[in-house]
């Protein structure tokens, strides 16, 4: 949920990532929240807003931990961040939240999943801050629809080596 602290823009917001975290744990996914050591204030804020208790391995993997526990997963959600590309390298499919950023422009061709992004007037803005206030890029982008996408992304991937029950991994 964290991410570059250059582009907290890319960000979605905590509270939406603790409604998601609580309803896919709902649902049976294990959770696991990753990200590097600067970003263990937000590991806490999203925990304590959550009522599921998620695995939270933020600042606890090497690069190459984080490949292998993505590449588990049978889902990866991201928003435009280092570990989205990541996942996209280890072949994991993800649902890939985009907002300031063009996703055409920044994925590669080999991205399996789906992506949310939101047709505002002011998007792809490429800005570290945003000049409308509203982050209406991000903010309009709903828990239910990336429920929705999650869920049509796991039953299409079928791979013997995924944690059981399927992973999720909210990351920066």
């Amino acid at each position: 949920p964290g991410g570059s602290q250059r582009w907290k823009t890319k960000r979605w917001d905590l509270d939406r990532w603790a409604k998601l975290c609580d309803v896919l744990a709902e649902r049976g996914f294990q959770v696991v929240v990753t990200g590097g050591p600067e970003e263990r204030s937000i590991g806490a804020a999203l925990t304590t807003q959550m009522h599921s208790k998620p695995l939270v391995l933020i600042g606890k993997t090497t690069l190459s931990e984080l490949a292998c526990l993505i590449k588990r997963c049978a889902v990866f959600i991201a928003h435009d961040s280092s570990t989205l590309h990541v996942a996209t390298a280890v072949g994991t499919p993800t649902v890939a939240l985009f907002g300031p950023t063009n996703p055409k422009r920044h994925l590669a061709s080999t991205f399996r999943g789906r992506i949310i992004t939101k047709p505002v007037f002011c998007s792809p803005c490429y800005s570290t801050s945003c000049r409308t206030i509203t982050h209406a890029c991000m903010t309009r982008i709903s828990v239910e629809e990336v429920l929705t996408a999650v869920l049509a992304t796991v039953p299409a991937t079928p791979r013997s080596e995924h944690l059981s029950p399927p992973a999720t991994v909210p990351t920066a």
